[in-house]
């Protein structure tokens, strides 16, 4: 007759590393995370697009990602249109990682705009 819990000690072993192995993939995982997160002021990036069909009046939509460490708030995006006018538009916030949408909309047709994030108050 064969011991039902022969083979018990070597189940508890296997269980044992394989929970082991999931900690230190956690740990791993973690630090990585950790090492990799962005850091520093907040940084922004712009991207836009111009768009003009029958349906949708002349608009340029925006883009602002922080990919800075820090939070920004209040964060005041520029559109400087080519006959000269500006116009702000303001954020209350971007979280690092986040983007944040706009539409700004020239003040006549053909007119192109240079955008810019001309201030922002850090959130440490």
């Amino acid at each position: 007759m064969t011991d039902p819990h022969s083979d018990r000690p070597h189940t508890d072993r296997w269980l044992s590393l394989l929970a082991a192995g999931l900690v230190l993939g956690v740990i791993t995982a973690t630090i990585i995370v950790w090492i990799t997160a962005p850091t520093g002021p907040a940084q922004f990036t712009i991207t836009t697009d111009a768009i003009t069909t029958a349906a949708t009046p002349q608009r340029i939509d925006v883009e602002v990602t922080n990919t800075g460490g820090t939070v920004a708030t209040d964060v005041v995006v520029r559109a400087t249109f080519t006959d000269g006018t500006e116009t702000d538009q303001t954020l209350a916030w971007i979280s690092p990682g986040e983007t944040a949408q706009l539409v700004f909309y020239p003040p006549g047709p053909d007119i192109r705009a240079e955008i810019i994030v001309v201030s922002y108050v850090p959130d440490d």
